[in-house]
C-alpha cells in the first residue's frame, strides 16, 4: 500500500511506498525535503483528520515572504527559512566569508549578468556588510563575472570580424 500526502511546501499530492514511511524525501515538482507521514491508511481512518482550518490566533507571518503561517511551524513551508531569528536546519545560503553574518538576500539584477548571470552564480548580498558572494560556495563572484562578460564579448567580435572581413573581401572583387 502506498502512502499518499501533500507536500509542505508546493502542495503538491505525493505518493511513496509505505516502507518509506518517517524517511525524509525530495519532493519531485519543488525538490523540497518531505518528510513521509509514519502512518498506514488504516491508522488515518482511526485518527483525526490530515487538515483542520487554522484560527486567527494560531497564525502568524513569516517575516522573510510575509505569507502566513502556524505559529508551531519552525521553518516555512512557504520559502524554507526559519522562523526564528536564525533558520532552522541548513541555512539557505552559506555565511558571508567577510562579517560571517547570515540571511544573505539573492540579487535579482546586475550589470554584469543580467538576471542569468546572478541566478547561475547564486549571487547574494550580506545584510550586514553589504558584500555580494556565491550563495552556495561562499566565494567570489568576480571570476566568474569576467568570464561571464568575456566569452560573449569575445564570440561577438569574431562574428563582427568575420562580418567585415567578409564584406571587405566581397568589395575587392573586380
Amino acid at each position: 500500500m502506498a502512502l499518499t500526502f501533500p507536500c509542505s511546501c508546493c502542495r503538491a499530492l505525493l505518493r511513496a511506498p509505505e516502507r518509506l514511511a518517517g524517511q525524509r524525501l525530495p519532493c519531485p515538482r519543488c525538490a523540497a525535503a518531505v518528510v513521509a507521514p509514519a502512518y498506514t491508511a488504516a491508522a488515518v481512518a482511526e485518527q483525526e483528520p490530515l487538515f483542520a482550518v487554522l484560527e486567527d490566533e494560531e497564525l502568524t507571518t513569516c517575516a522573510a515572504c510575509a505569507r502566513r503561517i502556524a505559529v508551531s511551524d519552525t521553518v516555512c513551508p512557504y520559502c524554507g527559512i526559519g522562523t526564528g531569528s536564525e533558520p532552522s536546519g541548513r541555512p539557505r545560503f552559506v555565511a558571508c566569508p567577510q562579517c560571517g553574518a547570515t540571511g544573505a538576500t539573492r540579487v535579482v539584477w546586475t550589470l554584469w549578468g543580467s538576471f542569468y548571470g546572478t541566478a547561475l552564480f547564486h549571487h547574494v548580498r550580506c545584510p550586514a556588510c553589504e558584500y555580494c558572494y556565491n550563495g552556495k560556495t561562499g566565494n567570489s563572484n568576480l571570476i566568474p563575472a569576467i568570464v561571464f562578460v568575456t566569452v560573449p564579448a569575445l564570440l561577438i567580435a569574431a562574428i563582427l570580424w568575420g562580418l567585415f572581413s567578409w564584406v571587405g573581401f566581397l568589395a575587392r572583387q573586380p
